[in-house]
């Protein structure tokens, strides 16, 4: 490996709000190159990211830079040959990827031109599709334009959660980076412009996407369920009492969507086109809990 390239990382390696990462890229960056900063853009919380973590763990200096555009100078003084870049969160101005002799590497968690913008992975699991993976990029200035390097594509058994599929991806974009970086930094690997007409771009999501309407299919809602999951999370109402559902099955029971059934220790609520079996729920303000427990204690308070 080549000890003398210096290498800047921006972002935080969590490839979607609310997940969890061991970061692996990074990882492999500092035991096989010479990294000379994180910078990430997070002003809350910054301290609880794996990634600061390892940094500070391992004396390498961590960056919040308030606009990156002012910040030109600061960056330019770190002499990197190259950066990469892994959920960083903002747009990079075209005068920063300057800054850089060999640009930007931008690893992506989706099939580009498919699934540009902020949600690739909750936007995957929200479509039902049945396969994406990773792309790495020469980033650019417009939203995940860029040429593409290297893809690896994996198949979906359409169950995944958002963190399992985050935890597939960062495997699977620690492989692909592993195999091409080296031969990208020697040039031996060139770039592939993108299909532009074929690109999808998707968008962000807020709070106002948490809230559940029953009148959806339940394959509708399930896909929320999985797609949401840590945040914003699938909120409903119960009798009087706000809830957010955590996981749930499809099951063949058929009423008024949103209204419920309790049978044996089980919770059903009605959908569109069928029901969702709960399988956990957090009522606001608590933890997560199983749907038996969450009748044992609240069931007085939903009928």
């Amino acid at each position: 490996m080549n000890k003398s390239k210096k290498i800047l990382l921006f972002g935080n390696e969590r490839i979607a709000t609310s997940v969890e990462t061991k970061a692996p890229i990074f990882r492999y960056l500092m035991q096989n190159y010479n990294v000379v900063g994180l910078v990430v853009s997070e002003k809350k919380n910054m301290d609880s990211l794996e990634v600061v973590k390892l940094a500070k763990e391992n004396n390498i200096e961590v960056y919040n830079f308030t606009k990156l555009k002012d910040s030109i100078e600061d960056i330019r003084k770190l002499e990197a040959d190259i950066a990469v870049l892994i959920a960083y969160g903002k747009i990079i101005p075209q005068s920063i990827i300057d800054i850089f002799p060999m640009g930007i590497l931008n690893i992506h968690p989706s099939l580009l031109p498919m699934h540009r913008g902020p949600t690739p992975l909750e936007s995957v699991i929200l479509g039902n599709e049945t396969k994406t993976g990773v792309s790495l990029m020469h980033l650019s200035s417009g939203m995940d334009s860029g040429p593409v390097y290297a893809q690896k594509t994996i198949n979906l058994n359409q169950k995944e959660t958002k963190q399992e599929l985050a935890n597939i991806l960062d495997e699977l974009g620690y492989s692909i980076f592993k195999e091409d970086f080296e031969d990208i930094l020697s040039g031996k690997i060139t770039p592939v412009e993108q299909k532009d007409e074929l690109a999808t771009y998707d968008q962000l999501i807020n709070k106002t996407n948490s809230n559940i309407d029953w009148n959806e299919s339940s394959l509708q809602i399930i896909n929320k369920i999985r797609a949401y999951e840590g945040w914003p999370g699938t909120k409903t109402i119960l009798g009087k009492l706000n809830v957010n559902i955590v996981s749930a099955d499809i099951s063949n029971y058929k009423g008024n969507p949103g209204e419920f059934l309790i049978e044996n220790g089980r919770l059903y609520i009605y959908t569109l086109d069928s029901s969702l079996e709960i399988k956990t729920i957090q009522p606001e303000g608590r933890k997560i809990m199983t749907a038996r427990d969450f009748l044992l204690g609240y069931s007085n308070k939903i009928n």
